[in-house]
């Protein structure tokens, strides 16, 4: 029955987990970069993705807004790892911005054109500054937080200008997730992730931002990079979890192989246990009722075991169904293909060749010996 129990347990977790599969964030990871832009001697953060093999990264433009130096952070934050980045294109309308940065080689994103559906799960991939804050020193290595898109709305960033296509989703953001992508479980690019209007709204309006955060959607990028001709990969197809089908069957291999091991385990342990008025060919014992006792049971000694005799089933293995036995009564357990017999402090005492036997002390069984569990008589043969 246990076994039962956890084996429904595994299929009802293995049902979710084999019909969605996340994308490959180590993959992800080699085209999302760590912008540092050094205004003085003030230092901050953002992120960015390349979009091609020309060296070409997005991010917002309130990012490279003003007159500080920007660097991609290419392995390191230390100034040999710094590569200097060239603002290509801006646009404060759309919060976007291409760069350009030399030597960069990183491999590009795709990015979809297909709107996201309503519930979607999305996951926001950048460099937050506030998880930096136990290690206290930058870190180029990524943070990822997982969501759901809420809607899309027809929008702008700011008052009085053109709106466009802006993705509401629930994936957390904080300062430094600007300019990094959103992306769909097939690891596609579906929008750009700004944080400055979220905290706008929160400082003008004393309130807290809670699970509400915003995405220019792709189709902005993709009407910009169209008009200049700069390359990019674009998916017009919906993305769909069966894109990810190599991680499903690996999820599915590593159920299965828990399961097998699960039940080698139960069938080792349960080879000891007592077969009803049948014998078996390996070396064994035979405890039988005596006065027309209807009780008959043979022990394997092949292996190391404990079995509880009584009268619950629920608290023995050795059913035995008379009042006078205990609901746990005795334990007969094996050691060296030697039994042995242990009374478990029953209320009415169990012996062994008419000797009452001290609680939790095994005795040795041997062939012949007569075993009484109460009033209940039984013959080792």
């Amino acid at each position: 029955m246990i076994v039962i129990k956890i084996i429904i347990t595994l299929i009802t977790i293995a049902i979710p987990l084999t019909s969605f599969a996340a994308p490959n964030f180590e993959k992800l990871d080699k085209s999302i970069v760590l912008i540092i832009k050094i205004t003085g001697k003030t230092k901050s953060t953002a992120t960015g993705f390349v979009i091609n093999d020309q060296n070409n990264v997005i991010t917002n433009h309130h990012v490279i807004k003003g007159n500080g130096r920007l660097f991609i952070a290419d392995g390191g934050t230390d100034p040999i790892s710094l590569k200097p980045a060239i603002v290509k294109w801006s646009s404060e309308e759309k919060d976007l911005a291409i760069l350009h940065v030399p030597n960069l080689n990183r491999p590009a994103l795709s990015l979809s054109s297909v709107e996201p559906s309503k519930g979607a799960t999305v996951y926001a991939i950048g460099f937050p500054e506030i998880a930096d804050l136990l290690i206290q020193k930058i870190s180029t290595e990524s943070s990822v937080t997982i969501g759901s898109v809420s809607r899309l709305i027809n929008a702008a960033w700011h008052e009085n200008m053109p709106k466009f296509r802006i993705i509401q989703h629930s994936s957390e953001l904080n300062s430094g997730n600007s300019g990094g992508p959103l992306i769909n479980v097939c690891g596609q690019v579906v929008g750009i992730n700004t944080i400055k209007t979220s905290l706008e709204a929160s400082i003008n309006r004393g309130e807290i931002i809670s699970g509400v955060f915003y995405a220019s959607h792709i189709s902005s990028l993709i009407e910009v990079l169209t008009a200049k001709t700069i390359s990019f990969n674009e998916v017009t197809t919906a993305c769909t979890p069966e894109e990810n089908a190599g991680s499903n069957i690996v999820i599915i291999i590593i159920i299965i192989l828990a399961i097998l091991v699960i039940l080698l385990s139960f069938s080792r342990s349960h080879q000891a246990q007592w077969k009803h008025n049948t014998t078996i060919e390996k070396k064994s014992s035979n405890i039988s009722g005596i006065d027309n006792s209807n009780i008959h049971f043979t022990i394997n000694q092949d292996q190391a075991f404990a079995l509880i005799i009584g009268r619950s089933a629920k608290l023995s293995e050795l059913v035995i169904d008379n009042k006078a036995i205990s609901r746990c009564h005795a334990r007969i357990s094996c050691k060296q293909n030697q039994l042995y017999i242990e009374d478990m402090n029953s209320l009415n005492g169990t012996k062994l060749n008419n000797i009452t036997l001290t609680a939790f002390k095994p005795i040795k069984l041997n062939s012949g010996n007569i075993l009484t569990l109460g009033k209940v008589r039984l013959k080792i043969t």
